[in-house]
């Protein structure tokens, strides 16, 4: 029996070992930041967001959007602002495929979290994590105020590798504020993580920065600016209601090898918000870039909330993915100067329709430049034919004298 238990956990120990779900803390409020680390070793697909679930207390699907990056073959991230949903317990649910002593399984791994309502003290930032790359040492991070709160922000990091300005922040509530952070390279070439602290009102917030300095990218990489190449591993858009809008990111191919036939597509649930400029890259050459646009269009349908989803490219031989975060914020000059579409439509309807006949009180009414040519021409035929008749009658009467 003492084997069987030494043999038993020997095998929850590799089991455990092999697939692995971190979330930075337990306890979650509405409106902020999630965040999950995902460690699967031996994987035979890559995890794509369909491979992920949040479900509620009652098993059942939620409708939470969340956003998913891939750091590494092995790890993962998954994060997302917490919605108003109600308190209890979620459940982060991850479906894997992987190689288990040459024998292929597929499992599924999940983690318990709670949600529950708190008004005071609640801080969201963004980004939730940061890649280190060699074409960019020089980050700022937004943090937001909630709550009820004023937030009194402390920010620092335990290794000393970085050099953090603005490290101590007082933020109002429902106000923004940033600091900023620089990577010291020749401290931190053994390591491949660090964590960046913010407490606030003795509560604590990580976010993780993926030092990736030595590591060559061997993938498909999106990047903003053409000369700087600022690598992005999300792209996060923030538009008015009402407003429509072009943004464009490179699409670079690092692979050792020429692509051919990407196909791209945006997630269900964007694709009523936005398009991309075509749906099929025919010929991508190895270690070029080709510039990708995307048309934003926040339409009258589309209700003012925070739409996570994806960029998914892939062809047979690579997949990648980058995610999406859409932010639709109230606009003020457009609910001011168009209060109701329909409405106006109808009252500009009726103005035209009477207009011609409104005129303001004491106003005489003129005539057009077409109504008076027709007049003096009506004038210049009644005289000729005043003239006329005066001469035939005349005529008439010298003829009765003879």
């Amino acid at each position: 029996m003492k084997f069987f238990y030494i043999f038993l956990i020997l095998i929850l120990n590799i089991y455990i070992a092999n697939a692995e779900i971190s979330i930075f803390k337990e306890t979650y409020s509405p409106k902020e930041t999630f965040q999950a680390e995902l460690n699967f070793k031996n994987l035979v697909e890559e995890i794509a967001p369909s491979n992920i679930k949040i479900l509620n207390s009652e098993i059942q699907q939620t409708n939470i959007g969340f956003l998913l990056a891939k750091i590494t073959d092995e790890k993962y991230f998954v994060y997302f602002d917490v919605p108003e949903v109600g308190e209890g317990e979620y459940f982060l649910v991850v479906s894997i495929k992987y190689i288990d002593n040459e024998i292929l399984r597929t499992d599924t791994f999940d983690k318990k979290f709670l949600v529950k309502k708190e008004e005071n003290n609640l801080l969201s930032a963004k980004p939730y994590l940061i890649f280190n790359q060699r074409e960019k040492n020089f980050f700022k991070v937004d943090l937001k105020d909630s709550g009820n709160n004023i937030l009194n922000v402390k920010i620092s990091e335990d290794s000393n590798s970085t050099n953090i300005f603005n490290n101590n922040l007082t933020i109002a509530k429902n106000s923004e504020d940033s600091f900023y952070f620089n990577i010291i390279e020749s401290l931190v070439k053994d390591k491949d993580r660090l964590n960046i602290k913010i407490d606030y009102n003795n509560n604590l917030f990580i976010i993780p920065v993926f030092l990736l300095l030595n590591e060559q990218r061997d993938k498909l990489s999106f990047y903003k600016n053409e000369e700087i190449k600022n690598y992005i591993y999300s792209f996060d858009l923030e538009f008015p209601f009402g407003n429509y809008a072009e943004s464009s990111i490179f699409l670079e191919n690092n692979l050792d090898k020429n692509l051919s036939n990407l196909a791209l597509s945006i997630s269900e649930n964007l694709k009523q918000i936005i398009k991309i400029g075509f749906n099929n890259i025919e010929f991508l050459e190895t270690k070029k870039s080709l510039g990708l646009t995307f048309f934003i269009n926040v339409n009258r349908d589309i209700e003012v909330g925070e739409y996570n989803g994806y960029l998914l490219i892939s062809n047979k031989e690579t997949k990648t993915n980058l995610p999406i975060s859409i932010k639709i914020t109230e606009s003020q000059i457009y609910q001011e100067e168009i209060p109701n579409i329909e409405t106006q439509e109808t009252i500009e309807t009726e103005t035209s329709e009477t207009k011609q006949d409104i005129k303001p009180a004491g106003q005489k009414k003129r005539l057009s430049k077409k109504t008076i040519v027709y007049i003096s021409i009506f004038a210049v035929i009644l005289v000729f034919l005043l003239i006329f008749l005066t001469l035939y009658l005349r005529v008439g009467k010298k003829r009765k004298k003879y």
